[in-house]
C-alpha cells in the first residue's frame, strides 16, 4: 500500500528529472565568464570584453566564437577570434555600443577571457567526462574543504606551536596562535552554519508556501533569475567594470602607478530570493513589499551535474601597480567567496504616465549579513585571509554597517527616480535651478580675540561638497556681500545649509554661525524674497542673514507638448572618449591625456588622466547653467600630464552650443580635433530648458528703475580715544561702491557741503550702506560706524505696477560698530524713477522717444576689454566735476584685460557733462591712462556703430598715455524727467570777473577828515582779494581786476571790507557791503553800486562799543559772471584741481598741455606778506620779507595775484581773465622727466614775461633721518639764494604729502636770474639744526619750453616727479604751471 502510495511521486520526480536534464542540454552551452583583463586597458575596452564574452540563447552554439584566445596562433587568426570575440550581442536590451574590433589593441596571450579558464574547462563537450569523474571531483573538493583543510589546519597550529616553544618562545606565543586558530574556526563555523541554514530555510519556505500565506515564497522567479543570470551576467559586470575600474583610474594616490581591474566575475550563481511579503493595506498608488535575499554561490543545493561541473564563484582581482615602466611591479589582490544575506524592504509609488513607476525607495530592515575572503598578499595559490586577523573582521563589518547605515538601513531610504532614468536623464541629474542671492548678515559673533572677524558665507546640502561661496568682508560684523549664485540641485528633498566663517590664513577658520533653509518649501512657493533667516551658534542666536531663493524647474515635456523652447537651461555635457590623438608632441608616442572644459572661455571642469594612451575614453559628464544658448561658446583643451613641466595642448575643439547641439541632433557625435594633424574627440549633450519665474528671474542684465539722491549733511562722532578724526562717507549699495565724500579734518562734528550723490537702483529691496571712516595718512583707515537704510521707504509702488517718490526723507542715523553706538549721521534721501520701464515699453510699442532729448538720465556703461600691455588694472568712473569716482570696476590680472562689466553713472545735464575713463594699475593713486569723452556724443558713437554691426559691439577709444593701447564700450542712456535743482545745474558754477572801479563817499577817519582807503574782497569768509592804498581820498579810483572760482552762486557768500590804513597801527575797518550772484546774468556784463554799512561810530576808535549801523558810502563793481564746470579740492590729494570744462572746451586733466585764455587760478585762500606790507590770509604761513613779488598760496586758495619781481610796490598788476581749457591729452610723467616737448628747441620770446605757480605735492622713498625709522620732511624753496616757500612739518613720515604752491611773477623765459630755483628737503630736528636730506635744483626752461604759436594767456602745465640728489631713490612730485602775458615795451 505505501509503495502504491509512493509511486506517483516517484514518477512525477522522474519526469522533473527528464525535463531538468532537457533543460541542461539547451543551456550546455550557455555560459558565465570570469572577466580577465588587461590592468592598463580603459574602462570601456573592459566594458566591451565583459558584454563580448556573453552567449546568445539558442540550441545549437558555434564554440569558435568563444574560443579561448592562446599564444601560438598566428597573426591572422589571433585577429579573427577577437573580432568574433566582442562582436555585439544582438537582442540584449541595454547593450552599450561597442568599438570597432580594428580600434581595440590587441590583448596579450597571456590573457584569458571566460568563466570557463577559471574553471579549467575546455571546449569540448562536457557530457564526454564520465559522471564518476564530476562526483570524485566535487566530492573531493567538498571534503578537502571541510575535513582534511580542518585536519591540516589543527596539525599545523600543533606544529608551530612546538617550534615557538623550541625557539623559546613563552605563554605570550601560544596564545596569539591560539587566536589566530580560534579565529579560523569561528570563521569556518559561521560559513558552515550559513550553508546548512540556507539549505534548511529552502526546504522550509517550500513547506510554508502550502501552510502560511504571510511570506511568499517565489521558486520561481529563482528558476528565472538562474537561467536569466547566465544571460545578463556579462551586462551587469560591464556596468560594474566600467564604474569601478574609471573611479580606481581618478582615484589613484601619487605614489602607485595604477590601481586597475584585472580579474572580474560574479559567478553562475545568481541572487536568490527567499521570500517576499506583501501590505496590501498600503495606499492605492503604494506597493509595500518585504523582500528577503540572499547570494551564496557556495551553495550546491539543486544544481545539476552540469551546473555544479561549471560552478564559478564570484572573484575580483585588484592590481596595484607599484614603480614607473620597467622597474614597476603589479600586486595582485583578490577577493572572492562572497556572500550576502538581508531582509529589504521596497516601495514602489505608481503614476498613471510612463513608466507608470515614479520612485522606488530600498531600504535594510536590519542589518545584513555579509562574507568575504581578502588575499591583499599571494594571491590564490599563497594568500592570507586578513579576516583571521583577530578583531579586523568585526571591524570591517562595523565600518561597512556605520557607512551604509545613514544611507538606506531603516528609517532611511535610498530613493531611486525611475522615472527620471526611464525618461532619458541620468538618474543623478539637476532637476533645475536655484538662484539665491546673498545680501548680507548682521549681528554677528566676533570670533576674534584681538580685532574684528573677517565674515564669508559658505553653501552646502547635508555637509556634502561646498556649493558656493561669497567673498571675504573684511574687518566687520555686519558684512554686505550682495552677491547671486545659480546651484543645480537634483531634489528639493534635503535643506540647505547657509555657514559664516571667520575667514584666517593661517589658522583654523571658526563657524560664525549657521541659517537653514528648507528646500522642500520651493515647491509650494517658488518665489521667496527678503527671508531673513536666524543664525545660531551652539543653539544661541547670534544675528541673522538676509536673502532670496527662487527655483526654477526644468521644463518637463507632455503628451501634448514637447519641450518648450528657451534660451536659458541646464546643459549635461559629456566627454567621452577621444581617439588617435597626433603623437609629435610626444617623446615616447604615448601621452597621459586629461582634458578642460570651457563655457565662454571659463574653466568649468577638468577630466580625470588616462595614463599611456592616445585613445583615452573618459566617459566623463558635467552640468552647465546656460543664461544664453545662441552666445554660449564650449571649448575643450587636451593637455598631456607631465610631471616636471608645464603640461602641454595637444589637441583642441571649440564651438558654439547652438551648432553643437544641431550637430548632436543630428547623431553626429565625433568631432575633428583642431590644432593637430589628426584625432577625434567623441562628445554629446543633453539640453533641458528651464522654466522662468516672470521677471524674478533673470540672467541678464536688469536696467536701473531710477535713482535715489542722497545728501551726506553732517555727523556726530563719539568722542576718540586720542584726538579728533579725519572723518569721509563711503557709500555702498547691495555691498557695490557708489561714492565718497571729502575729509573733514580734525574733527569729531564733521559737515559736509555739497555732497550730493546719484546713485542708480534696480530694485526697491535694495540696501543702501553708509560707512564712516577715520583717514589715516600712514596707515590703513580705521572704520568708525556704520548705519543702513533701505530704499523702499523712499518709493510708492502703485496699483499698475509704476514707482513714485515719497519726497525727501531726512534722517538722523545712529553709526554702530561692533553692537556699540559711534555716533550719528544725518543725510536727507529721495527717490527719482527712469522714464522708460518696461511696462511702459510694452503699452507705448508705437512711442518712439529720443533720450537725447532729455537733459538728465542714467547711463548704462558695458565696459568690456581692453588692448594694453598691462597687468593688474581697473577702470575708475568719474563724472563732472566729482573728486571721487562714481564707479569702480573689477581688478583683471592679465595682460589685455577683459572686464566684461555694467556699470552706471547719473547724468545731470547731457550737454555740459564730461565723463572720465582712469586706467588704475595695482593699487597706485594716480592713473596711468586715462579716456575723456562727452556722454552725448559717447552716445551717438555708440549707436551708429551699433547700427552698422547689427549687434551692440560698442566703440573702441583710443587711451591717453599709455602706447597703442584702446578699451572697448559700449553705453546706453535711460532718460529721465528729473528736474534740477537751481543749485545742480552748470548755470550755479563758473568763473567770476570782477573789476573794481571806485569808491564814493567814504567814511573820513584821519584828523585831515580824509582816509587812505583800500579794500579786501571775502567769499565764504575766505580773503580772496585785496586792492591797492589810496592816499587821502574818499572818493578813490582803482581800476582793478580780479577773478575767483564760484562753486555755488546760490550758497557762496561774498563780503566786501573797507579799510583805512595805518602806517604804525593796524587797519581801522571803515565799513562792509555784501552782494550776491544769484541775479547776475550769464555771460553779460553788469555794473552794481555795493552800498557800504560802518557798524562803529565815525570818530571813535575800534574800542567803541557802538553798534549803530551807518553809511558809509558805496563801491563800483563791474561784474560778469561765465557758467563753467568747477573741479573740487582734494584735501588729501596730491592732484591739483582747476576748472574743468567751460561752454566750450573739456579739460584733459593732470599732466602737460597748453590752455588758452589766461590765468591758472587755484585754491580758496592766500597767505600774501610784501615787503612794507601787512597782508595776513586765512592760515599759517611763512613770511616772505625781502624777495617782492612771491605769493604762496595754500590748498584752500582759489584766487591768485601776481605781484611784479625786484618791485616791491602795494599796487597790484592786471591778472588775466580765467582759462578756457581745451581737449588736449595729457602724456605720461609720473614717473619720469622725459616728455616729447622738452625734444623740441625752445624759441627765444624776448615779448612775452609769464607767472610761474611752482606746486609742492608729495615726496616718497625719503631717507629715515630720525631714530624711529622715519623722518619729519619739509621742504624750502630758495630762488637767487633767496627763501620764498617753505612747507609745513609732516611728522613721522617717508612719503609726505604737502600739496603747497608758490607764485612767481614776470619772469622772463630764458632769463639766466630765474632759470634755477633750488628746492631742499629737510628733516626738522625740535633741537638742533635741521638736517638736510635731499636736493634738487629745478632748471625751469629746461622743462617750460616756448613755441611760435604761444601767445599771451597761454598756461603750459608739467606735472613730473624728480629725482633728489644726496639720497638714494628719493623723488619729489611737482607741478609747474607758467601763464604767459605781455612784456615790457
Amino acid at each position: 500500500m505505501e509503495d502504491q502510495e509512493f509511486q506517483p511521486y516517484q514518477e512525477v520526480q522522474e519526469v522533473e528529472e527528464l525535463i531538468q536534464e532537457e533543460i541542461d542540454n539547451a543551456f550546455k552551452d550557455v555560459k558565465t565568464q570570469v572577466h580577465t583583463f588587461n590592468s592598463d586597458d580603459p574602462p570601456e575596452v573592459k566594458a566591451m570584453q565583459t558584454m563580448a564574452n556573453g552567449s546568445t540563447i539558442t540550441t545549437i552554439t558555434d564554440t569558435s566564437a568563444t574560443k579561448e584566445v592562446i599564444s601560438d596562433i598566428d597573426e591572422k587568426t589571433e585577429k579573427d577570434v577577437l573580432s568574433s570575440s566582442i562582436s555585439p550581442i544582438p537582442g540584449i536590451p541595454g547593450a552599450i555600443p561597442t568599438i570597432p574590433p580594428e580600434e581595440i589593441p590587441n590583448i596579450p596571450d597571456w590573457v584569458h577571457i571566460g568563466w570557463k579558464q577559471v574553471a579549467d574547462i575546455n571546449v569540448n563537450d562536457p557530457n564526454n567526462i564520465s559522471e564518476e569523474d564530476y562526483y570524485n571531483q566535487i566530492l573531493g573538493e567538498f571534503y578537502f574543504g571541510k575535513l582534511w583543510l580542518n585536519a591540516g589546519v589543527v596539525f599545523v597550529s600543533i606544529f608551530v606551536t612546538w617550534f615557538v616553544t623550541i625557539l623559546g618562545g613563552g605563554l605570550g606565543w601560544v596564545i596569539i596562535i591560539c587566536a589566530f586558530v580560534a579565529s579560523y574556526f569561528k570563521i569556518s563555523v559561521n560559513r558552515f552554519y550559513r550553508n546548512a541554514r540556507s539549505d534548511i530555510s529552502r526546504e522550509l519556505a517550500i513547506e510554508k508556501l502550502e501552510t502560511d500565506t504571510g511570506e511568499e515564497s517565489v521558486e520561481w522567479m529563482n528558476e528565472f533569475l538562474r537561467r536569466f543570470w547566465l544571460i545578463y551576467e556579462p551586462i551587469l559586470s560591464a556596468s560594474i567594470v566600467q564604474t569601478a575600474d574609471g573611479v580606481l583610474v581618478a582615484s589613484t594616490p601619487g605614489f602607485l602607478d595604477s590601481i586597475r581591474l584585472t580579474t572580474f566575475t560574479l559567478g553562475t550563481k545568481p541572487v536568490v530570493i527567499e521570500s517576499i511579503r506583501s501590505y496590501p493595506k498600503s495606499e492605492d498608488d503604494i506597493v509595500v513589499m518585504d523582500w528577503k535575499l540572499s547570494f551564496n554561490p557556495n551553495d550546491l543545493a539543486n544544481m545539476t551535474k552540469i551546473q555544479m561541473a561549471r560552478k564559478v564563484n564570484p572573484k575580483i582581482v585588484l592590481t596595484i601597480r607599484v614603480g614607473r615602466g620597467m622597474v614597476g611591479a603589479g600586486i595582485p589582490i583578490l577577493l572572492e567567496d562572497m556572500s550576502f544575506s538581508g531582509l529589504m524592504r521596497i516601495k514602489l509609488k505608481l503614476i498613471n504616465t510612463f513608466p507608470h513607476i515614479k520612485t522606488v525607495d530600498l531600504s535594510f530592515l536590519e542589518d545584513p549579513k555579509f562574507d568575504y575572503a581578502l588575499k591583499p598578499i599571494g594571491g590564490e595559490t599563497f594568500g592570507f585571509d586578513i579576516a583571521n586577523i583577530p578583531g579586523l573582521h568585526s571591524f570591517i563589518r562595523d565600518q561597512v554597517h556605520a557607512t551604509l547605515r545613514p544611507m538606506m538601513y531603516s528609517p532611511n531610504e535610498y530613493i531611486l527616480d525611475v522615472e527620471a532614468l526611464m525618461g532619458g536623464y541620468p538618474i543623478e541629474t539637476a532637476k533645475g535651478v536655484l538662484k539665491i542671492k546673498i545680501y548680507g548678515a548682521k549681528e554677528l559673533r566676533n570670533t576674534e580675540r584681538f580685532g574684528t572677524s573677517d565674515p564669508y558665507c559658505k553653501l552646502t546640502i547635508l555637509g556634502t561638497k561646498e556649493l558656493a561661496r561669497t567673498k571675504v568682508v573684511n574687518d566687520t560684523l555686519t558684512p554686505i556681500w550682495n552677491e547671486t549664485f545659480y546651484i543645480l540641485l537634483n531634489s528639493l528633498t534635503d535643506n540647505l545649509n547657509i555657514e559664516i566663517f571667520d575667514f584666517n590664513e593661517l589658522t583654523k577658520e571658526k563657524l560664525m554661525g549657521m541659517a537653514t533653509f528648507s528646500l522642500p518649501t520651493l515647491e509650494e512657493n517658488p518665489v521667496q524674497n527678503e527671508i531673513q533667516a536666524p543664525l545660531s551658534f551652539d543653539n544661541k542666536s547670534c544675528g541673522q542673514i538676509r536673502f532670496d531663493a527662487i527655483w526654477c524647474p526644468v521644463a518637463e515635456p507632455t503628451e501634448t507638448e514637447p519641450n518648450p523652447e528657451s534660451n536659458v537651461g541646464i546643459l549635461r555635457f559629456a566627454i567621452h572618449q577621444a581617439r588617435d590623438l597626433d603623437p609629435r608632441l610626444s617623446i615616447v608616442g604615448q601621452y597621459n591625456p586629461y582634458a578642460e572644459i570651457f563655457l565662454n572661455e571659463k574653466l568649468v571642469y577638468t577630466t580625470k588622466t588616462i595614463k599611456r594612451n592616445n585613445s583615452p575614453i573618459w566617459e566623463e559628464a558635467v552640468e552647465l547653467f546656460v543664461t544664453h544658448k545662441q552666445n554660449a561658446l564650449i571649448s575643450i583643451k587636451i593637455f598631456d600630464s607631465r610631471d616636471l613641466v608645464a603640461d602641454p595642448v595637444v589637441g583642441s575643439w571649440s564651438g558654439k552650443l547652438s551648432e553643437f547641439m544641431s550637430e548632436v541632433a543630428s547623431r553626429n557625435d565625433w568631432f575633428t580635433i583642431k590644432d593637430a594633424s589628426s584625432g577625434k574627440l567623441r562628445l554629446s549633450g543633453i539640453w533641458k530648458p528651464i522654466i522662468l519665474n516672470s521677471s524674478s528671474f533673470d540672467c541678464s542684465y536688469v536696467d536701473p528703475i531710477g535713482i535715489v539722491k542722497l545728501h551726506i549733511k553732517n555727523g556726530k562722532i563719539n568722542k576718540p580715544v586720542m584726538g579728533k578724526t579725519d572723518c569721509y562717507v563711503k557709500i555702498k549699495v547691495d555691498g557695490d561702491y557708489r561714492g565718497r565724500t571729502d575729509i573733514i579734518q580734525d574733527s569729531i562734528n564733521p559737515e559736509w557741503k555739497d555732497e550730493i550723490f546719484y546713485i542708480p537702483l534696480h530694485s526697491e529691496r535694495e540696501l543702501v550702506e553708509l560707512v564712516v571712516w577715520d583717514y589715516e595718512s600712514t596707515s590703513k583707515d580705521k572704520k568708525v560706524g556704520v548705519t543702513e537704510f533701505s530704499v523702499d521707504k523712499l518709493i510708492t509702488k502703485n496699483e499698475d505696477g509704476t514707482l513714485t517718490s515719497k519726497g525727501i526723507i531726512e534722517e538722523t542715523s545712529q553709526l554702530t560698530l561692533e553692537n556699540s553706538q559711534r555716533g550719528s549721521l544725518t543725510y536727507a534721501a529721495s527717490f527719482h524713477p527712469t522714464l522708460i520701464s518696461e511696462k511702459a515699453t510694452k503699452e507705448n510699442e508705437n512711442t518712439t522717444i529720443d533720450e537725447l532729448d532729455y537733459q538728465s538720465g542714467v547711463l548704462v556703461i558695458h565696459l568690456k576689454q581692453a588692448k594694453m600691455e598691462k597687468r593688474e588694472t581697473s577702470v575708475e568712473i568719474i563724472v563732472d566735476n566729482g573728486l571721487f569716482p562714481s564707479a569702480i570696476s573689477e581688478k583683471c590680472k592679465k595682460q589685455n584685460p577683459k572686464w566684461d562689466q555694467i556699470m552706471e553713472v547719473f547724468i545731470k545735464e547731457l550737454d555740459w557733462s564730461k565723463i572720465t575713463f582712469n586706467i588704475k594699475q595695482f593699487n597706485d593713486k594716480n592713473p596711468i591712462g586715462s579716456v575723456i569723452e562727452e556722454p552725448a556724443s559717447l552716445i551717438e558713437k555708440c549707436k551708429e556703430s551699433n547700427k552698422e554691426s547689427g549687434g551692440d559691439n560698442g566703440i573702441t577709444i583710443p587711451i591717453s598715455e599709455i602706447n597703442n593701447a584702446t578699451i572697448d564700450l559700449n553705453v546706453r542712456y535711460l532718460p529721465m524727467n528729473y528736474k534740477l535743482d537751481p543749485s545742480e545745474t552748470i548755470e550755479n558754477m563758473g568763473i567770476l570777473h570782477v573789476k573794481v572801479q571806485n569808491a564814493e563817499n567814504l567814511i573820513g577817519v584821519d584828523r585831515s577828515g580824509t582816509s587812505d582807503p583800500y579794500f579786501q574782497f571775502l567769499k565764504n569768509d575766505e580773503k580772496i582779494f585785496k586792492t591797492k592804498t589810496v592816499k587821502k581820498n574818499l572818493n578813490p579810483v582803482y581800476d582793478e581786476e580780479f577773478v575767483t572760482n564760484v562753486f555755488s552762486r546760490l550758497r557762496d557768500t561774498f563780503v566786501i571790507e573797507a579799510y583805512d590804513w595805518n602806517q604804525l597801527g593796524p587797519s581801522k575797518k571803515i565799513g562792509q557791503g555784501v552782494f550776491n550772484l544769484v541775479d547776475i546774468p550769464t555771460f553779460e556784463a553788469i555794473e552794481r553800486k555795493i552800498p557800504l554799512i560802518n557798524n562803529n561810530n565815525n570818530n571813535n576808535n575800534n574800542n567803541n562799543s557802538s553798534t549803530v549801523p551807518s553809511s558809509a558810502g558805496s563801491i563800483n563793481l563791474h561784474l560778469r559772471f561765465e557758467p563753467q564746470m568747477i573741479s573740487k579740492k582734494r584735501i588729501t590729494s596730491g592732484t591739483f584741481m582747476t576748472a574743468t570744462k567751460t561752454l566750450t572746451g573739456v579739460i584733459s586733466g593732470g599732466g602737460e598741455s597748453v590752455v588758452k585764455g589766461g590765468t591758472f587760478m587755484v585754491g580758496t585762500g592766500a597767505n600774501i606778506v610784501g615787503s612794507g606790507v601787512n597782508l595776513v590770509g586765512s592760515g599759517a604761513g611763512s613770511v616772505v620779507s625781502g624777495f617782492g613779488g612771491m605769493l604762496k598760496i595754500n590748498d584752500n586758495t582759489t584766487a591768485t595775484r601776481s605781484i611784479k619781481s625786484q618791485e616791491v610796490t602795494e599796487s597790484p598788476t592786471e591778472v588775466s581773465p580765467p582759462s578756457v581749457l581745451t581737449n588736449t591729452p595729457r602724456s605720461s610723467s609720473t614717473e619720469t622727466t622725459s616728455h616729447f616737448i622738452e625734444n623740441i628747441e625752445s624759441v627765444s620770446r624776448p615779448e612775452l614775461t609769464g607767472n610761474l605757480i611752482l606746486t609742492l605735492i608729495e615726496a616718497k622713498e625719503l631717507v629715515a633721518a630720525d631714530a624711529g625709522g622715519t623722518s619729519d620732511p619739509f621742504v624750502k624753496v630758495k630762488i637767487n639764494k633767496k627763501e620764498i616757500l617753505k612747507t609745513q612739518i609732516k611728522k613721522k613720515t617717508l612719503a609726505p604729502t604737502w600739496n603747497e604752491s608758490v607764485s612767481i611773477g614776470d619772469l622772463t623765459p630764458g632769463a639766466a636770474s630765474s632759470s634755477s630755483i633750488i628746492l631742499y628737503v629737510k628733516d626738522y630736528n625740535m633741537v638742533g639744526k635741521d638736517e638736510e636730506i635731499g636736493e634738487y635744483e629745478l632748471k625751469l626752461w629746461d622743462h617750460i619750453k616756448l613755441s611760435n604759436n604761444n601767445k599771451v594767456g597761454d598756461t603750459i602745465v608739467k606735472d613730473i616727479w624728480v629725482d633728489l640728489i644726496k639720497v638714494p631713490n628719493g623723488k619729489l612730485h611737482i607741478k609747474l604751471e607758467f601763464t604767459l602775458k605781455a612784456g615790457k615795451k
